[in-house]
This record gives structure tokens, sequence and C-alpha cells, in this order.
């Protein structure tokens, strides 16, 4: 198979979203099917491109892949290989053991899983709200998917569907805010009164309630706080569902088996912090909620989204869906437990010694330059859901997504106020375009945050990854090489601001005699 076959089979069965741009050959995202090591890569918040070592070993291994679909054909050999994928990520999670458990679902991208938990959750209630963080926190369809709907024009399958059309029974999606106007965090105790008047009118009303919460966002928040949803979840019962959205893979496997153990699903996907390729989505399921969801019926058009192996043995679903191969999923996923294997064969304390050393640096350089602001954040905090005892992996506990604002300055370097959206979207835009330091710098995309003075501002992202860590423990000076590209792209990131600023005055006397 030539290399352009590989990629093809690399980015198929998903939405639009894998789609190449047919002259840059970059999905929406800014990433190809191929690696790309000139890149100063820090936003696996928003998405990666696949490592020289993952590519190498799939494309070491896709040919074998194709001789068996030769030999076998395309279903057998899928549904051989989905097993070993599931078998490979039980091990990672620690899975198997009576006292570990979970029934795992395969879909195309976190989205997919949202649309999954709710539709499934919604074929087994009477009637159904789901709550979902603000797109700002979450996944911009993520409102749209947790309310049953489809939310693209075209689906995981490549079908053209209608977007915002129900897939079956309509229900209802309401978003929560964890920021105000301003984007300063908003008290806990002001979004439990928030949830608990949601879910209590919900229930009362005769309706079971969906709560997605995140661990963690796109700015680095457990949201809501866990003390809270755990008080609503000893309160409601089996008449609130839970599920996690983990799909920035964040936490470590002993925080995952403890959610499992909550009876709370666990969504996540490879391609964020673990590096690999997009779309990769897992939903994980614990038994008690296994046994609920297994009898639902969906919708037959909910297989635009999911094949037959994809969905857990013993399910009725795999009735209702078509038998389906995905081998674009199936090598993405391969993919992202490759950079996980290299991970957990890195060592823990070596690489707690690197996310550690990582974060101080970041935070402190953001808090001491002029070109940026911070987001405001909290500590990763999961005491509510382990004990007091319980202290957590440096994965846990230590921030791996760090959210900045970027601020105009005067010609003495003194800031004089924000870069507003559009202008935080253009200093972004050249920064990936290697305008600014000759070199392509991949931050995650900005995410909207509130207004300052009036003024509608975005956050970019400077992200950790699983491959940073592996390539910073895995040779000398490795650490100091990943710690010193950090701050090159902080530089670029300030220098992209001060362009976008000086230009200002030459964009708004274009506008104006336009």
């Amino acid at each position: 198979m030539s290399n352009t076959d590989f990629h093809a089979l690399l980015t198929s069965g998903g939405d639009d979203r894998l789609a190449l741009h047919p002259v840059s050959g970059l999905n929406p995202y800014g990433h190809g099917p191929a690696p790309r090591p000139d890149d100063l890569a820090m936003g696996s918040s928003t998405a990666s491109s696949i490592s020289s070592h993952a590519y190498q070993r799939l494309a070491s291994s896709h040919a074998a892949l194709m001789e068996r679909i030769q030999r076998d054909g395309e279903l057998a050999t899928y549904r051989a290989e989905i097993a070993g994928l599931r078998s490979r990520l039980q091990a990672l999670l620690g899975l198997g053991s009576r006292k570990a458990q979970a029934d795992i679902m395969f879909s195309a991208s976190g989205t997919d899983l949202h649309l999954l938990a709710a539709v499934m959750v919604a074929g087994v209630s009477a009637s159904l709200l789901t709550i979902t963080l603000e797109g700002s926190e979450t996944g911009s369809g993520v409102a749209t998917a947790s309310a049953g709907r489809h939310f693209r024009d075209r689906a995981s399958d490549g079908s053209a569907v209608a977007k915002d059309m129900p897939l079956g029974a309509v229900h209802q999606n309401l978003a929560l805010a964890v920021r105000d106007g301003a984007g300063a965090l908003i008290a806990n105790m002001d979004i439990e009164r928030q949830l608990e008047a949601m879910i209590g009118a919900a229930i009362r009303a005769g309706r079971d309630c969906l709560l997605v919460i995140g661990d963690v966002t796109k700015t680095g928040l457990i949201a809501p706080g866990l003390g809270a949803v755990f008080r609503l979840k000893a309160r409601y019962g089996d008449r609130l569902w839970i599920m996690v959205d983990a799909c920035q893979l964040r936490i470590s496997p002993e925080t995952i088996r403890a959610y499992l153990a909550r009876e709370m699903m666990v969504a996540i996907t490879g391609s964020k912090f673990m590096g690999g390729p997009v779309f990769s989505g897992a939903l994980l399921c614990p038994p008690a909620v296994a046994r609920r969801l297994s009898a639902s019926a969906p919708p037959v058009v909910l297989g635009a989204y999911v094949g037959q192996d994809d969905v857990p043995e013993g399910w009725s679903m795999r009735a209702h869906v078509p038998p389906r191969a995905n081998p674009g999923l199936l090598l993405r996923w391969q993919a992202a437990l490759f950079e996980w294997e290299q991970l957990q064969e890195s060592g823990c304390d070596e690489a707690a010694h690197a996310i550690h050393s990582f974060a101080a640096a970041v935070e402190r350089r953001l808090a001491r330059d002029s070109a940026f602001e911070p987001l405001e954040t909290r500590p990763l905090d999961r005491g509510a859901l382990y004990g007091s005892e319980h202290h957590g992996r440096e994965i846990d506990t230590t921030p791996t997504i760090f959210p900045f604002l970027l601020l105009r300055r005067d010609a003495a370097g003194r800031p004089i106020g924000y870069l507003d959206r559009d202008e935080t979207r253009l200093a972004y835009e050249h920064l990936a375009a290697g305008s600014v330091a000759g070199r392509s710098i991949r931050l995650g995309q900005p995410v909207v945050c509130g207004s300052r003075g009036g003024l509608p501002v975005s956050a970019l992202r400077l992200s950790l990854s699983a491959p940073m860590i592996v390539e910073a423990c895995g040779k000398a000076g490795g650490l100091n090489a990943l710690v010193d590209n950090a701050m090159l792209a902080l530089d670029g990131a300030a220098q992209a601001a001060r362009m976008v600023s000086d230009a200002a005055p030459l964009r708004q006397s274009a506008r104006q005699s336009a």
C-alpha cells in the first residue's frame, strides 16, 4: 500500500472534520496524517499530529492488516482487531478484575460519544434532560449532540444527515456556565444551586437527567465541583445519570477506575493528551450502568455513528446498528495506545518530575511576562472522589493546560489592554502558519472567555502531551529542551500579539475605507 493509500485509511471513518484541505493537506485543526516534526507542537488541548514513532509503528503493521483483510474479509478482521484493542485499553486502565470492570464502546470522536450517551439514556428513560458545560469548556457541537441531534451535516460513517434534527425522541439540553461574563470562575456553591434547580425541577416533572461533568475541560478545570456532583447523586439516585467528559484524557487510570466505581460513565479520546491523531473515542460504562443501557433499542439512524463491533458484546444495540468496519478508527486508536504504553514505560517518578517542572516553568513565565494574563483556573481537586487519604499522581494534581489572554502593550512594553477575539484568532493563525518564528507554532485554539471592559476576549492554550513527556524522560537534556520549546512558543505568542496589535490601526483604516 502506498503512503497515499495509508494516509487515506488513517483519515477515514469520521465526519468532515477529518477532511484534508486540497492545498495544505491538513484537517481543520491544522494537522495531517503524517508527522510534522518541524512544528513546535504545544496545542494538544485541541489536537496533535501523529508522532514519528507512532507513525512508524502503524506503517510497519498496516501491510499485515491489509493482508488479513484480503484473506479473512474486512468485517472479520475488524471484529478481531477491535476486540484486541479493547483488551489493550482494559490493560492500560487496569480493568478486568471483579473490582474494576467496564464495557467499552468505540466511536469516532468525543462529540460522537456525547450523542451516543444521550440517545442511549433517552432510550431507557421516559423523558430526559441533559446538562452539559458551555461550549467554551467542552466542544462546539456538544450541546447539540447531547440533545440527541445530528451535530454536523455528515455523520461519522460518511452519510449526509440533517444538522440539528433529532435522531429519535426529542429531549432538552441545558448548558451550565462555570465562568461569568468577565471570564472569572463562578463559585462552586452557586453552580451547585444552579444544578439543584435544573435537576430538581426536571425530576419533579417526571424526567431523568444526564449530567456531564468535565475532568478536565478545555481550560483545565474540573467542573462542576465533585462534592456537589456526589451530593446530587446521593439525593436523586438512579434518576440522575452522570457521564465524565474526560476526552482530554489528562487523568490517571486510577481516577478513571474511581469514577467507574461510582457508577459513572467515562468518555475518553486518544487524540488530545495522548497525542494520537484525531478522531478516536471510547465510552466506558461500569457494570450497573451497562446493565441498564445494554437493553436499550436505539433508533436505527444511530448506526451512522457506531457499527456493530464497536458496541460491547451482549448489548441489544448490536442488533439495531449495521455491521461496519472502521479501519481508520482502529489505526488512530492503535497510535494513541502506543503513546499511552510509552508513557507508562517511561516511569512514574520521571514523568511526574517532567510534568511538575514543565508546569512550574510555564506558570512562572505567564505570571511574569507583561505580554500575557493567565486565565483564572482552580486546583485539580478530586478529594471528594478519593477521600482525604489519596494524594493523586502528578498528572492528576498538576495542570497540563495553561490558558492565557494576549495583552496589548505600549512602546515601553507596559500592558494597556487586551487583544479582542478576532485579534487573538489572527495571532493564533500567524503562529500556526509559521509567519512569526519561521516555523509553525501550534497552540490550543482560542476559547471564548467573556469580555474585559466590554471587549470580547479569547484565551490561547499551551498544553503538555504524553509524547512530550516521554521525549523529556527518554534522553539526556530532554526536560530542558521541552521547557525551552515552551518558552519559544510563548516568545512567538508575544511576538504575534505585537504584530497584530501594531497592525490594528491599518485594519481599522481598511474597514473604514471599504
